[in-house]
């Protein structure tokens, strides 16, 4: 037993969070193949606002650099020797909801899978839940800029959020949003959406909630090619009433959902499109009557999702390993994109899987290994890299707080927005005055 404790201090500010040291207490709430200098020096899981800030100055005056993960997975983290690791989970306490207002207020680490529990109660919804993403706070899902896929007709995640709270790393807490601004502190949520932890630790957000409708109606196009998508991804865009889903499968995707969904996708099929309503619809145009039918009773439309979102299990099972990114895609290049997949795939002889929203929305690349081996994990982010260069050349961009796995200097086109950047450097300097932060990955 050691008779000096170096952090006794802050274990007697943090009294109902915990504070891990050893690595047999670290290493379950890691993820990877870990070596000891990818181990954090401590692991703190605070309970409420006042034991954050009790870490946060600890770690300010220890100089001690800091990371930040929900902790509802085992985090996948690099290069963390002498930090400070942060799990948000434990700020996790009952949801508060708004008749008035048609709102809630959530703790950063609560599940999203109890949120949807809750709304499911209170006969509400947030539109972007669909998914509902598993073993993912709404905290992280807000810090990696997490869209949702229902975003057609009434944009992505960060349209549905009124306010956001967090506390930068001096200690201080902040709150901004459409409803948590005003004329002296302007709406910055949009810097926050996707920074990953740059500017703070996230502690509570503010969802605008819709009723559920009481009418859907669904659709599941099984399309000879990703042509014929893109013809009819333009005829929805202008289509009256306008979808709220629209989600792409690819030809790897669409093979994939083939073979692990019971008679859900034809033998012919080479891509699919699924379209979701909140509203009744009769009838189908008769361009599309050849390849689906409308689907209007709650719960043929949930089987129908439940089948599809066996996907990244489908994956997982088939393929052990994948290494992926976001991409913001305009559909005109999406059969363009398909075409390089497909080529790139053959060459390195790995299955390259398209799926997601585009136009609005997040497309997923998805390149599948069959192991994790270096030399698979190599060829697998030389193929993701060479086909970002294809996305960029179609107009394509990496989504808000995507990791890379590849260098991407020379592949990003110059940009204008300096301002932009020139703000979220003062956020940034106001927020980190002690450059505390450190993402999962380690010092650069």
């Amino acid at each position: 037993m050691s008779l000096f404790d170096r952090y006794g201090r802050l274990r007697k500010e943090i009294r109902e969070g915990r504070i891990l040291t050893g690595p047999k207490e670290i290493l379950p709430h890691l993820s990877g193949r870990l070596s000891k200098a990818d181990l954090p020096e401590l692991l703190v899981e605070p309970l409420h606002i006042d034991e954050v800030r009790a870490a946060l100055e600890f770690a300010a005056e220890r100089k001690m650099k800091v990371a930040v993960t929900s902790g509802l997975k085992p985090a996948e983290v690099r290069n963390l020797e002498s930090c400070m690791l942060i799990l948000t989970n434990g700020l996790a306490a009952s949801p508060v909801f708004s008749d008035r207002h048609r709102t809630v207020r959530a703790d950063a680490g609560l599940p999203m899978e109890s949120l949807s529990v809750d709304l499911t109660q209170t006969n509400h919804r947030w539109a972007p839940l669909l998914p509902v993403p598993a073993k993912t706070s709404l905290g992280e899902m807000f810090a990696l800029g997490w869209e949702g896929l229902r975003n057609w007709q009434d944009g992505g995640a960060l349209t549905h959020v009124g306010a956001v709270e967090w506390m930068a790393y001096d200690g201080n807490t902040y709150r901004t949003g459409p409803a948590g601004s005003s004329e002296n502190e302007p709406d910055v949520s949009g810097f926050l959406f996707g920074s990953r932890g740059r500017m703070g630790i996230i502690t509570a957000l503010e969802l605008a909630l819709q009723p559920k409708p009481p009418q859907r109606t669904a659709l599941l196009l099984q399309l000879p090619d990703a042509l014929t998508a893109v013809t009819i991804l333009s005829e929805l865009r202008a289509f009256d009433p306008l979808p709220e889903t629209v989600v792409y499968w690819g030809e790897v995707a669409t093979q994939l959902l083939r073979e692990g969904t019971d008679n859900r996708v034809s033998s012919k099929a080479a891509a699919l499109l699924t379209v979701e309503w909140a509203e009744e619809l009769p009838t189908l145009p008769d361009a599309w009557t050849d390849f689906g039918r409308l689907l209007g009773d709650d719960s043929a439309i949930q089987s129908l999702w439940e089948d599809l979102f066996r996907f990244p299990r489908i994956t997982a099972r088939l393929y052990p390993q994948r290494t992926g990114i976001r991409l913001k895609m305009l559909a005109l290049g999406l059969a363009d994109l398909e075409e390089a997949a497909r080529d790139l795939g053959h060459e390195f002889n790995l299955p390259v899987a398209l799926w997601g929203t585009v136009e609005a929305g997040h497309l997923q690349v998805w390149v599948l290994q069959p192991d994790g081996e270096s030399r698979t994990i190599q060829h697998a982010e030389t193929l993701l890299g060479k086909l970002y260069e294809i996305a960029v050349g179609l107009e394509g961009t990496c989504a808000p707080g995507t990791v890379l796995p590849f260098d991407s200097r020379l592949i990003e086109p110059p940009t204008d927005d300096s301002p932009l950047i020139a703000i979220r450097q003062r956020i940034i300097e106001k927020c980190d005055p002690h450059g505390l932060y450190v993402p999962l990955t380690g010092p650069a």
